[in-house]
């Protein structure tokens, strides 16, 4: 996994720095407010498993956020602001998935929609993740719109070229695609996804195995191994 990321054009560049745990998962981003570290960080996020996350602006205020999960997927998102020594209240948004557990809608407590997002096949989306700050996007996965990347926990994957940004580790399954490190489940992205970022497995609708609680590095294909091949992603 990549440690440092600049992104935007020359002269208005930004700086990203991650950092990960000893299993891989990662724990800290900072993102700064120019291209290298003496620029003030504008933006701090501290991650404990995937069940909590607190993002700290430039400002100071700090937006916590803590999420629920049922059957290994996240369910709903329960966010608190602080602000100026002030703790707001909690605020409760429920996810809907669709058929490969992308996030397709959110509602507010009262049922109300309150976002619609529709993904295309290799998890390309219109939408402005900071207005709910639900992060859960493409089947299931965590998003970094700053960085227009997916975290897929075991690589970083790109929506827009439909590939990963690092080689797979394994090659599981050797047809064209398979041998194909940076391919995203063998280009079969309406009926795979990768649970892991290492290797496919059938959809939310024919089931990859059951996950840890909360969902972290490993997990349990069905039987018990990568339907969809290792480097097919």
């Amino acid at each position: 996994m990549p440690f440092r990321l600049t992104t935007g054009p020359s002269g208005s560049a930004i700086r990203t720095e991650l950092e990960y745990d000893g299993s891989g998962a990662r724990i800290v981003k900072r993102r700064f407010a120019g291209s290298n570290s003496t620029f003030p960080v504008a933006e701090l996020t501290v991650s404990i498993g995937e069940m909590y996350e607190r993002v700290t602006e430039q400002s100071g205020k700090k937006t916590h956020k803590f999420r629920v999960y049922a059957g290994g997927k996240q369910v709903a998102q329960v966010q608190r602001i602080e602000e100026g020594g002030t703790i707001g209240p909690d605020t409760t948004l429920y996810l809907h998935d669709d058929q490969l557990g992308s996030t397709s809608a959110i509602t507010d407590e009262e049922g109300d929609q309150v976002e619609r997002r529709d993904f295309t096949p290799f998890g390309e989306v219109s939408v402005n993740f900071s207005s709910t700050g639900v992060l859960s996007g493409f089947t299931g996965h965590a998003h970094d719109p700053e960085l227009g990347l997916v975290n897929m926990r075991g690589r970083l994957y790109d929506s827009k070229l439909g590939r990963f940004v690092s080689a797979d580790p394994f090659v599981v399954n050797r047809t064209s695609q398979g041998l194909n490190r940076y391919s995203y489940v063998e280009n079969n992205p309406l009926n795979f996804v990768d649970p892991s970022g290492f290797s496919g497995c059938a959809g939310a609708s024919g089931g990859c195995g059951p996950t840890s609680s909360p969902p972290g590095i490993a997990y349990t294909q069905p039987g018990g191994q990568p339907s969809g091949g290792g480097s097919g992603g």
